[in-house]
């Protein structure tokens, strides 16, 4: 799984882009039970199922993970993609061909021809309206979809509803996504705080950065420090750790570049010890990375799984992925028995990131308009 930046990579590289651009979300607290995993045999990604057979043969240069009933592949054998849409049966039901594409969300995704502005399409294929002004934009959260005007240098971000009428002009350097109804944006002051979906300031700009809402609690960071505001604005965990991360109802904290968890209201439930460490995510479980490789770890902190593996992240029900020594993907059970033996020889990144994030490997795209 050399493709793999390891969660402190991952996590750090979210910071750098949040700090000057516009932030992913810090984890998702309700993942859905996964029935298609995209994994790479060979030069190419194919789908399988929850007992590891190949029901969608590899056969594509990207695979994703379905969202709205399609997955967004790519066909290309060379350096310029050829996006398109496939079905849980592996049919296409929107043909190859797109420079660029985002996954679907919402029933709508965004597709780019050569030299053409980013067009809105629904799960058909049928257009539903073009962003001939825009200069790029992101997927759809809660009816609304982020889109900037102007060059790199004067970017400036608002809001379209899903008949492409503008809904929150452009003014924003840098956005979120709207979520529990705030979304995070960034004035030309360099600060961040959070409008409503009418595009009311609703708390105040005062963050150096500002994450996604998750239900009512939010992350940001102020003087270098990670802390948790509510929904009204107010601390309920103070800018206190190097990094911090949504859990349900725990937080996975970074302190001195060690991991571990605290409660929600910033109590320490399992001491920061680390390497890195993913989220629970409602399972009992979850992978640790230790100087002996992953386990896995109860909410006691007790390590059940001993390590042993080169890579691990949290599980989907009752399927934990894991790389060996070999560098093989495979799946275990929560006794680190292996329901599904490591012989691919990777898995689609797009699958992590849904797991962590809800979120996916292609949520934007930029108008290629400007390189006509």
């Amino acid at each position: 799984m050399k493709k793999h930046f390891l969660l402190t990579c991952l996590f750090i590289l979210t910071a750098l882009v949040a700090s000057c651009n516009n932030p992913a979300p810090k984890l998702v607290q309700e993942v859905p039970l996964v029935k298609l995993i995209p994994v790479k045999l060979g030069d190419n990604y194919g789908y399988i199922n929850r007992e590891g057979k190949t029901v969608i043969e590899p056969q594509y240069a990207e695979a994703g993970m379905f969202r709205d009933h399609l997955a967004l592949v790519n066909t290309a054998s060379q350096a310029i993609p050829e996006y398109g849409f496939i079905s849980e049966d592996g049919k296409f039901v929107i043909p190859s061909g797109y420079k660029d594409a985002t996954a679907f969300n919402e029933g709508i995704a965004w597709v780019v021809n050569k030299h053409s502005a980013p067009s809105a399409i629904n799960t058909k294929g049928e257009t539903q309206f073009t962003l001939n002004e825009c200069s790029a934009v992101k997927i759809f959260k809660e009816g609304l979809a982020a889109y900037s005007v102007g060059d790199y240098a004067n970017e400036q971000w608002g809001f379209v509803d899903k008949e492409g009428k503008v809904k929150i002009t452009p003014q924003y350097s840098a956005v979120g996504n709207f979520n529990y109804g705030k979304c995070g944006v960034k004035n030309k002051n360099e600060k961040w705080g959070y409008i409503n979906r009418d595009g009311k300031i609703v708390i105040d700009y005062k963050f150096d950065v500002a994450f996604n809402f998750v239900r009512d609690k939010a992350i940001v960071i102020s003087g270098g420090k990670s802390g948790v505001i509510n929904d009204s604005g107010k601390y309920i965990i103070i800018p206190q750790f190097q990094d911090i991360y949504n859990d349900n109802d725990m937080f996975v904290i970074v302190q001195d570049n060690k991991w571990g968890w605290c409660d929600k209201y910033g109590n320490i439930l399992i001491t920061p010890q680390y390497l890195e460490a993913y989220p629970f995510l409602e399972n009992e479980i979850t992978a640790v990375k230790t100087d002996k490789g992953f386990g896995y770890i109860d909410k006691e902190g007790k390590m059940v799984i001993n390590p042993q593996f080169n890579y691990a992240v949290s599980f989907n029900g009752n399927l934990g992925l894991v790389s060996t020594d070999s560098d093989k993907v495979g799946f275990i059970d929560k006794s680190g028995k292996y329901v599904i033996n490591p012989q691919f020889d990777d898995d689609s990144y797009d699958y992590v990131l849904y797991l962590l994030y809800g979120s996916t490997t292609h949520e934007s795209v930029e108008s290629d308009l400007k390189k006509k």
